[in-house]
């Protein structure tokens, strides 16, 4: 169900508002229920496209309840752009600027707090990047013992230069109350391409006993793959303003000033009351830091 609002005036906007449902395998038989509620808008004027949705009323086997958040970000012309992230992202990676915090895709695998096990998982495409990663929670207790266990892993894989880093993780608990009997981790991170190396640490704990490994091994040696080539950013900069439609003139309101004969095409005319502007989404100004990623 969709509903389209096109709005004209001031801005050429596309209002989007609806719920985009799946039932698998069968409407009838829906062991895997996905609604999302949308709300969007296409700015023309802008060429920019922004949606907003939520999971809701989403169900396996009609029993277990999924949540989360996505949001997808679309820029066209000049400077395009593209970003769409269900779940949220890496956590080494910084979103840009007026996108929402989302929250995990998630499930949980069980009626109550006891025993309570949970599975979150998020997937994001943007313009230089794909980002993948899950996480599953255990825990049970019973006759004073309890059992934790934890085990995910998160991927971030850069284009250019190609560049990924792939952390996992894993542990489990058993306590006596609050005491700690028995316990055994793992974490680590594997990078490449080149040089494709592996380091981690293990640690086990038994009572009042506990003891470390770590590993640090280079599996393929090399050197990184060359950067890209350098962008003139102030060029690119130029170009976007001398592109007549990055500028844009506002009305100063009713007054005795008439204005005839304006020229056609990419001419710029202005009220003498009014207002001129200017956009450009190449690079960010007044600021003090040094630009090192573009694009």
């Amino acid at each position: 169900d969709l509903a389209l609002i096109l709005e004209f005036g001031a801005r050429r906007r596309l209002l989007l508002l609806g719920r985009l449902s799946s039932l698998l395998p069968t409407p009838e038989n829906d062991l895997l229920r996905l609604q999302m509620d949308a709300l969007g808008v296409i700015d023309f004027d802008e060429g920019t496209a922004e949606v907003d949705a939520v999971l809701v009323d989403s169900k396996l086997a009609q029993r277990f309840a999924i949540s989360g958040t996505s949001v997808l970000r679309a820029r066209w012309g000049s400077s395009p752009a593209f970003l769409l992230a269900a779940g949220g992202f890496h956590p080494r990676f910084e979103p840009p600027a007026g996108v929402p915090k989302m929250q995990r895709l998630a499930i949980a695998l069980a009626a109550g707090d006891n025993p309570r096990l949970t599975c979150a998982a998020y997937f994001a495409v943007t313009a230089n990047t794909v980002q993948f990663g899950a996480n599953a929670q255990l825990y049970a207790a019973a006759a004073g013992f309890s059992v934790q266990g934890e085990v995910g892993f998160d991927v971030l894989i850069e284009l250019s230069p190609l560049h990924f880093i792939a952390e996992f993780r894993a542990s489990l608990q058993l306590k006596r109350g609050s005491r700690n009997l028995f316990k055994v981790s793992l974490a680590g991170e594997l990078e490449g391409p080149r040089p494709l190396r592996i380091s981690g640490k293990a640690s086990f704990e038994i009572l009042w006993c506990d003891f470390s490994v770590r590993f640090d091994k280079t599996l393929v040696a090399g050197q990184r793959p060359p950067l890209p080539p350098a962008v003139d950013a102030g060029r690119e900069l130029a170009r976007a303003l001398a592109d007549s439609t990055s500028w844009r003139t506002a009305s100063g309101g009713t007054h005795g000033v008439a204005l005839r004969g304006l020229a056609a095409g990419d001419t710029i005319v202005l009220d003498p009351l009014g207002r001129l502007q200017v956009r450009q989404q190449v690079v960010p100004l007044n600021t003090s830091r040094d630009i090192e990623r573009f694009g």
